[in-house]
C-alpha cells in the first residue's frame, strides 16, 4: 500500500467512526523480501486471501509498533494488508469494480464532478469493519483526482483540505493584520516623535529669540 494512501484512509477512517489506524500512522516504510516476512504475517495474510499471491512486502515502525504491509494480487487486483507482528489485520485496502462501488458512492461522485469519470475504484476498512472507499476521478483533461468517501457517499478528505485551506488563509489574514497593526504603530511612535522633535525646535526657537532680545537690550 502506499505510504500516503495509509495516511489518508487513516484520517478518513477516524473522520468516520473516531477510530485510528496505527498502520496509517507510520511514516518510515522499508521495503523488504516476502520471505524476510515473519510467519505469523504471513500465515494472517493468506488465510484471509488463501487465493491471492504475494507479490511484495514491506514494514513500518512508529513508536516502537511494527507493522507490515503486505501487497496481493487476486485476479489481476491489487490487496494490500497491514498486519502487526502478532498477526492481527489492521487494515485493508482492496482493490474492487467501480460498479461495486454502493450506489450512494456513485452518486455523490456524479454529483460533485458531473463531467467525471471514475477509473479506480478502493475499498479500505480497518480491524472494527469501518469501511471507506477511495476513487480516482478524471475531469476533462486535468490529472486524476483521488476522493475519499464513507459508505453513505460523504466526501471526506477533499472536504477536510478545504477546511484546512481555509484555516491557512485565515491565518495568513490574520498575520497580515498583525503585520498592518505594527505599521500603523511605528508610523505613530514615528510621528510622535517627530512632533516631540518639532515641539523641541519650537523651544529651542523661543528660547533663541528670548536671548537675542535680551542681548540687544
Amino acid at each position: 500500500m502506499r505510504k500516503e494512501n495509509w495516511l489518508t484512509s487513516a484520517f478518513a477512517l477516524t473522520l468516520v467512526a473516531g477510530s485510528t489506524v496505527t498502520v496509517a500512522l507510520a511514516f518510515d516504510e522499508e521495503k523488504i523480501k516476502v520471505e524476510d516476512l515473519p510467519k505469523s504475517v504471513l500465515k494472517a495474510a493468506k488465510k484471509a486471501f488463501p487465493e491471492a499471491k504475494v507479490v511484495g512486502a514491506a514494514k513500518e515502525t512508529e513508536d516502537g509498533e511494527t507493522i507490515y504491509e503486505v501487497m496481493l494480487k487476486e485476479d489481476g487486483k491489487s490487496i494490500d494488508l497491514g498486519i502487526n507482528d502478532e498477526g492481527e489485520i489492521e487494515a485493508i485496502e482492496k482493490e474492487i469494480e467501480v460498479e461495486d462501488l454502493p450506489k450512494a458512492v456513485t452518486r455523490a461522485a456524479a454529483k460533485k464532478f458531473p463531467n467525471g469519470k471514475i477509473l479506480k475504484a478502493e475499498e479500505v476498512s480497518d480491524e472494527d469493519d469501518v469501511v471507506i472507499y477511495e476513487v480516482q476521478i478524471k475531469v476533462g483533461d486535468k490529472d486524476p483526482i483521488e476522493v475519499v468517501m464513507s459508505p453513505n457517499g460523504k466526501i471526506l478528505v477533499p472536504k477536510a483540505k478545504a477546511e484546512k485551506d481555509d484555516d491557512d488563509k485565515k491565518e495568513a489574514k490574520a498575520k497580515k493584520k498583525d503585520k498592518d497593526d505594527d505599521k500603523k504603530e511605528a508610523k505613530a511612535k514615528k510621528k510622535d516623535k517627530d512632533d516631540d522633535d518639532d515641539e523641541d525646535d519650537d523651544k529651542k526657537e523661543k528660547k533663541s529669540s528670548k536671548k537675542e532680545k535680551k542681548d540687544k537690550d
